[in-house]
């Protein structure tokens, strides 16, 4: 008799239908979060990246230093940020120049970062505007 009743008894059962119902719709929702969290941080390091380059760039004393500065800041968030993920192909700068020469004082320099996947699909594209200093030396 005790096992009929134990049987008929429905303590506990709403707790089992909730993880039979429940977790399968947690569990993409997590993965989903997960990704998200990766591309923004990603996106977020781009951005980053585009900011240190035209920095570097606009400070620099010349357009061959102003790449050697570029190329280092490249190389180094490569290795120490975006190598953590082998999805993730080397970021491609291009710079833009309101003037040529490009370190002109108050010309505007734009710099263009993408990051594409390693199966060819763009992750990102970013901006940074920066403007050489108007009291800059030209000499």
């Amino acid at each position: 008799m005790r096992i009929r009743s134990a049987i008929r008894d429905e303590d506990g059962s709403a707790v089992v239908e909730f993880i039979a119902l429940a977790l399968p719709l947690f569990i993409p929702l997590a993965i989903f979060m997960a990704n998200v969290q990766h591309d923004s941080s990603i996106q977020f390091q781009a951005r980053n990246l585009a900011r240190q380059v035209a920095r570097a760039y606009v400070t620099s004393h010349s357009e061959i230093e102003g790449a050697q500065r570029v190329r280092i800041l490249e190389d180094t968030f490569m290795a120490e940020i975006f190598n953590q993920n082998s999805e993730i192909s080397r970021p491609s700068i291009a710079i833009t120049c309101s003037a040529s020469p490009c370190l002109l004082p108050g010309s505007r320099i734009h710099i263009d970062v993408e990051i594409d996947r390693t199966d060819g699909r763009v992750l990102t594209r970013v901006s940074a505007d920066e403007v050489v200093d108007t009291w800059r030396s030209t000499t």
